[in-house]
């Protein structure tokens, strides 16, 4: 007898997706963004906090654990493996690559910032960390740790178009 051509006896493995949700150790079952880091974590900025996940438990981060905000909108890793995380009412944040402790950006302590509400966050070659806010406009962060804020201005028509930058 003749048999089957080799491909046929392969059979490719689906991809079963898995639901995670509160019930799994997820803080929210509100997602507003995720982002992986060069372990393969997978971070997840919920409404009740800053989730890591590693494919079996979730680690939570909330106001007791360093975060100034349980509600995060955004979260990034960048190219020196730090995690900045955009909340609504605290600002930004950044988790050390070592994961030992929080770094904050806010009104407070940089008056150039215009609003604590953080929606998106991206990171440039040149280092520098950007951040859009809800009402005040885009920041850029150096590694100097200078803010420089970009807001719209009815004399400039290069300007931002709007103080919401998402």
């Amino acid at each position: 007898g003749s048999r089957p051509p080799w491909w046929s006896r392969c059979s490719p493995q689906l991809p079963m997706p898995r639901q995670l949700s509160v019930y799994d150790g997820l803080p929210s079952n509100r997602i507003n963004a995720l982002a992986e880091d060069r372990q393969g974590y997978l971070w997840i900025a919920t409404r009740d906090g800053l989730a890591r996940y590693d494919g079996v438990g979730f680690r939570v981060w909330r106001v007791g654990d360093g975060l100034r905000d349980n509600h995060v909108w955004t979260v990034f890793v960048d190219d020196r493996d730090r995690v900045w995380v955009g909340t609504q009412n605290a600002g930004l944040s950044m988790l050390d690559a070592q994961r030992r402790g929080f770094t904050h950006y806010d009104r407070a302590s940089h008056p150039q910032i215009a609003s604590n509400d953080v929606w998106s966050l991206a990171q440039t070659r040149d280092g520098a960390i950007w951040f859009g806010t809800s009402d005040g406009g885009l920041h850029r962060l150096d590694e100097a740790g200078t803010v420089t804020r970009f807001a719209p201005d009815d004399a400039d028509p290069r300007s931002l178009p709007s103080p919401a930058v998402t």
